[in-house]
């Protein structure tokens, strides 16, 4: 058994795909094939400019390059022969997405296991920052940006040229003034002089994920804070702050339903840690609301995943033991990937809900 190194068009579709091969391999008694796809760890995003570690000069095109690559990759262990014959089969013939990566000499590409572990440590440890940080190489001639920096900040303004330096990005705008456009040459431009006005689904749905991934580790964080009793008088104020600046995204707007379920489980969380008692009632009766929608549509694995969070969410608002058994038997029976869904639930499991108090 081997770990190879496979390159798919949609690494997302593919993870579906393979997931669905390990359904059918369950039903013959045949072991499930592991594999890893890194593509949920390589969002793009912008730097910080607040933090202390952010290195605004982290981008280009070279790391462009490298994230493009990663984001293509799927790690599957496995017997080589039995790998090759399930890429044969027709849902991968037909849609072509999954084939082997191979050297310059024409070899399949293997990969260590001791290599392979350390690099799915690395993408699963949450004080890693496992980004890279979005090229200039994205702005098309013709849309629009804001201006972060420069002396038009805040401006809205279209791109009509652009050109790479050794400096950065060389950017012709036209700018909006005294109500007559004006085009003007920006110098040295960085990844993190502009912010995107318009994005397609895919990047909003990027970025979305990312917040929704961050507050909820966050708050997993506060509640095992409390829960094993390791709170300190600073801890407190620093996450009461950090309750609040996360409250104040409960209006954000998603495009995707899943991302919006499970953004709206954590606001529930979110609302009871503050002892805010309007906002729980009214979160938690939205979560029930989205409950009883999922459970009118037929089963899916983004559905179930997003039905865990809302059973945990009201679990612990409620003091409800039946949607903490409910989360359990999905874990169970679905053996789910997300680290904060499973670290989530043994919190919730090791202490009863009514007991949590902050």
């Amino acid at each position: 058994m081997s770990w190879f190194l496979l390159t798919s068009r949609n690494p997302k579709v593919s993870e579906l795909r393979l997931q669905s091969e390990n359904n059918e391999r369950r039903k013959q008694n045949l072991p499930p094939l592991s594999f890893f796809v890194p593509y949920q760890f390589l969002q793009r995003q912008k730097p910080d400019r607040l933090s202390p570690t952010a290195d605004p000069h982290a981008t280009g095109e070279h790391s462009n390059q490298i994230r493009a690559a990663l984001h293509r990759y799927i790690f599957v262990c496995a017997d080589e022969d039995e790998l090759a014959a399930t890429l044969r089969k027709p849902w991968n013939i037909a849609e072509q997405r999954l084939q082997f990566f191979h050297d310059r000499q024409g070899r399949r590409v293997t990969i260590p296991t001791d290599e392979m572990d350390v690099f799915m440590q690395a993408c699963a440890d949450e004080r890693l920052n496992f980004e890279i940080f979005p090229s200039l190489d994205e702005v098309e001639i013709g849309e629009e940006v804001r201006l972060i920096t420069t002396p038009f900040s805040g401006r809205n303004v279209k791109i009509l040229a652009k050109r790479h330096t050794s400096k950065g990005t060389r950017l012709t705008v036209e700018v909006q003034l005294f109500n007559t456009p004006i085009s003007v040459r920006l110098h040295d431009i960085k990844d993190e002089d502009l912010q995107y006005t318009k994005v397609d689904d895919r990047k909003q749905q990027s970025r979305d994920s990312k917040l929704v991934t961050s507050f909820q580790r966050q708050l997993i964080d506060i509640l095992s804070r409390r829960i094993n009793d390791k709170e300190t008088p600073e801890s407190r104020i620093a996450d009461a702050a950090t309750l609040d600046h996360i409250y104040h995204f409960h209006g954000h707007q998603f495009t995707s339903d899943p991302l919006r379920r499970r953004f709206l489980a954590m606001m529930l969380i979110c609302a009871h840690l503050r002892h805010d008692a309007e906002a729980t009632t009214t979160q938690l009766q939205a979560a029930q609301q989205e409950l009883d929608l999922l459970n009118t549509r037929p089963e899916s694995r983004a559905a179930t995943d997003v039905r865990a969070y809302l059973h945990l969410a009201l679990y612990l608002a409620t003091a409800t033991p039946q949607y903490r058994t409910a989360a359990k038997q999905y874990v169970r029976d679905n053996n789910p990937h997300s680290e904060d869904l499973r670290r989530l639930l043994s919190l919730l499991c090791r202490h009863e809900a009514s007991k949590i108090t902050g």
